[in-house]
């Protein structure tokens, strides 16, 4: 029964990673047209944390806040990120494609 258990959960983690590893190759291909490497980077962190501020962005990209802004508009614009609530200052932003592959939405 727990050797059941044990293959169970791996079959299923060995799926979301496929999900997750199929998920990257589309964003890129959303992506492919940036005339910048900086919105793949952003893209790219997401997978370590879905959820993203500018404020965030500009120290992960090194950037100005500006420049984050764009940035995060661009993933924004590829239906990569949704702004959550309807605050105009401090805004946080959720990439819910990947919480719907680890199956947490």
């Amino acid at each position: 029964f727990f050797l059941q258990g044990v293959a169970e959960q791996a079959g299923d983690a060995v799926v979301r990673a496929k999900q997750l590893q199929d998920l990257r190759e589309a964003w890129r291909e959303r992506l492919a047209e940036a005339r910048s490497a900086l919105p793949l980077r952003l893209a790219d962190s997401l997978f370590d944390s879905p959820v993203l501020t500018i404020p965030q962005a500009q120290r992960l990209l090194e950037v100005t806040y500006h420049s984050a802004q764009r940035n995060v508009q661009k993933l924004v614009d590829a239906d990569i990120l949704q702004q959550v609530g309807e605050s105009s200052y401090g805004k946080t932003f959720l990439a819910g494609e990947i919480l719907q592959a680890m199956g947490e939405s």
